[in-house]
């Protein structure tokens, strides 16, 4: 299970994923974005910068330090999307705990959860529970096309203002989306990534799963000039205008 300090579930706390980056747009000089991203660190929670902006002094690949300082934003639903393939022995327990969760700043919810072409009873269940729940939307794919397809099918039908992507099997603790949601409820980010290699309480992973992590990590870092922790992290929260 998966959570992000300094919110943990002492029955859930196999994977610690902290709030490492919030992604954030905005255009100012390079002067100013690096005297507000110094002060940004410490309002993002237990995280850094990652910024956006691009410096005119440096190559078009490279990225700046930026922060907004724009008010806090009034947001008035969270989309909670969810691929699922194969999931019944989770699926029932994950989507109860969703809608248990309470959200912070009278956020409405809606669950999108698409059926990837399941062979199991995953698509029963969520039919089961959809008729109990109005707030949960499913959907289903003709056959099986992988989870890209089935969060890009999620995000075409959305609602929200906000929108979150949570793991089927209860990886990620949904107890964690207010901590997520924080630096885009006060205007500080546009997008917030969780990390496995941060925080108080972290999951002892397997050796060569971490090192491709950080391989793949540290190109990504190199060729946007960032500093991202975990590239691989599934717990991401934008905002609807940057993924639609």
């Amino acid at each position: 299970m998966t959570t992000h300090t300094p919110m943990v579930s002492p029955a859930q706390s196999q994977l610690t994923h902290d709030v490492k980056c919030a992604i954030a747009v905005d255009n100012r000089h390079s002067g100013t974005a690096t005297a507000t991203a110094e002060h940004a660190e410490s309002l993002v929670v237990g995280g850094s910068v990652v910024p956006t902006t691009t410096d005119p002094m440096r190559p078009r690949f490279g990225m700046r330090s930026a922060f907004p300082t724009r008010n806090s934003v009034r947001f008035g639903r969270l989309s909670i999307l969810i691929a699922a393939y194969n999931e019944e022995a989770t699926l029932q327990c994950c989507l109860e705990r969703i809608l248990r969760t309470p959200l912070a700043h009278d956020l409405a919810r809606e669950i999108i959860l698409v059926d990837d072409g399941s062979t199991d009873c995953t698509w029963p269940i969520a039919q089961k529970l959809a008729a109990k729940h109005p707030e949960l939307r499913i959907f289903r794919q003709p056959k099986n096309q992988g989870k890209g397809a089935a969060i890009r099918r999620a995000i075409s039908e959305m609602t929200g203002d906000l929108a979150i992507l949570q793991d089927a099997d209860l990886e990620y603790d949904p107890s964690d989306y207010n901590r997520m949601l924080k630096p885009i409820m006060e205007g500080k980010a546009d997008a917030v990534f969780g990390s496995r290699f941060t925080g108080e309480e972290r999951k002892i992973l397997y050796f060569w799963h971490t090192a491709g992590n950080r391989v793949l990590t540290l190109l990504a870092n190199m060729l946007n000039d960032i500093n991202l922790t975990d590239m691989e992290t599934g717990y991401k929260v934008f905002r609807t205008a940057i993924i639609q």
